[in-house]
């Protein structure tokens, strides 16, 4: 099959550009390089690599043509990436999946897109896709706002988009998210290096981890799903 991963060169998207190419798949990576790195992705004659944004409706939408499903990881990533410019990180997170959900609209295409576990920021657990999120900033507004926008395109064209929220990622290709990479990979670089990683509190905090190949294949799983299941969201954690 022929895929299109937009943000494909970031953490989440190179490690399912790997698998669909390992696969035998002929994939379309579209990224604007500002979080992720080209050197993320395999050298491969089934790779096409376009350099771009996802605001870009024209750039998508010829994309899109060359498509038969789309892996949607194109984001503003982390909540301080909105503190800078909060409207870079609506424009991206919302009107970028939204001019994804348009094309899919015309081609009648499925899409399985990245969401965010930090909904549940107010939420106690256990965490469940059916409470009721309360978001308390720009970051997880705009992923709400995503999977707003999938439902309603769902009901009304029955475009069939998948969310999957995602709890805290870890593992390979993460290198180049620098700081804003997830605390385990940045514990697992300190001690590398020699040094003693920095835990702040008591200790005692708790949270939810998960390795990227598990995410990968969540993704797998929710693209051969979307017929059933489009328009939903599931969290992927531990």
């Amino acid at each position: 099959m022929r895929f299109l991963v937009t943000g494909g060169a970031g953490f989440i998207g190179s490690n399912i550009v790997w698998r669909l190419v390992g696969e035998g798949h002929e994939v379309e990576v579209i990224d604007d390089t500002s979080l992720g790195n080209l050197k993320n992705l395999p050298e491969s004659g089934r790779l096409r690599i376009t350099k771009g944004d996802v605001r870009d409706r024209a750039l998508l939408e010829e994309a899109f043509s060359r498509a038969e499903g789309v892996f949607f990881d194109a984001a503003r990533s982390s909540s301080p990436m909105f503190y800078p410019d909060p409207r870079d990180g609506v424009e991206v997170n919302v009107m970028g999946f939204i001019n994804a959900l348009e094309a899919a609209r015309k081609r009648d295409m499925p899409i399985v897109y990245a969401s965010t576990s930090s909904l549940y920021s107010r939420c106690e657990p256990p965490h469940r896709e059916d409470m009721q999120v309360t978001p308390g900033s720009f970051y997880e507004y705009s992923f709400l706002a995503r999977e707003m926008a999938a439902k309603l395109y769902r009901e009304l064209y029955g475009v069939r988009a998948v969310g999957l929220r995602y709890f805290s990622v870890y593992g390979p290709r993460e290198e180049f998210k620098g700081k804003y990479a997830n605390n385990i990979s940045q514990f697992a670089w300190e001690m590398m290096r020699g040094k003693r990683p920095v835990i702040y509190g008591d200790g005692t905090q708790t949270r939810d981890f998960v390795f990227v190949g598990d995410v990968v294949e969540a993704n797998i799983l929710a693209m051969g799903a979307a017929d059933r299941v489009g328009g939903e969201v599931f969290n992927v954690g531990t």
